[in-house]
């Protein structure tokens, strides 16, 4: 099935059969291991003519079945709420995973700083759609210690404690 991209967004087929319409959201064939995809909608008139999209959804697919069989679709969510997630791993050497979520188009900052104050680090510096985002913080430039974690989006604050230990 192919796809008309737009950015990270892909236009996808609709189907239809006894059932009724559906869209093909395939994550992978054999093998793939748990995936998270996420698509926005396009509204479409009967003339053909773009009337907009939805906000993004996001699809949580659980790995493959035995014989290569396509995952299971496991859940699919848009956040509520701003959240930054513990990082993990956590006391991580020398990369951890920083995740957050946003509820809205805001403008994001994620800056890793040392213990003394410093940033040493800007992960993100622009506007995000809705949605769930991750990034991979490189820490082997420094030397073990404790660090800082800070996301500011909107009027959304926080800020989480990182160990690297080498």
């Amino acid at each position: 099935m192919g796809g008309r991209s737009w950015g990270s967004y892909t236009q996808l087929a609709v189907r239809g059969g006894t059932y009724g319409a559906y869209i093909d959201l395939t994550a992978g064939g054999a093998g793939s291991g748990n995936k998270i995809a996420e698509y926005k909608i396009q509204a479409v008139d009967l003339g053909g003519h773009v009337i907009g999209f939805t906000t993004p959804i996001q699809i949580h697919f659980e790995g493959s079945n035995p014989g290569g069989n396509k995952g299971q679709i496991a859940s699919i969510s848009t956040p509520t709420e701003y959240l930054l997630l513990p990082t993990y791993p956590n006391p991580f050497n020398p990369t951890t995973t920083v995740e957050f979520s946003v509820p809205e188009y805001v403008h994001v900052t994620v800056r890793i700083y040392n213990a003394m104050g410093q940033e040493l680090a800007g992960l993100v510096d622009e506007d995000k759609e809705i949605g769930t985002y991750q990034f991979t913080f490189d820490g082997s430039k420094l030397s073990s210690g404790i660090y800082f974690c800070d996301i500011v989006a909107g009027k959304f604050h926080q800020v989480q404690k990182m160990i690297l230990q080498m």
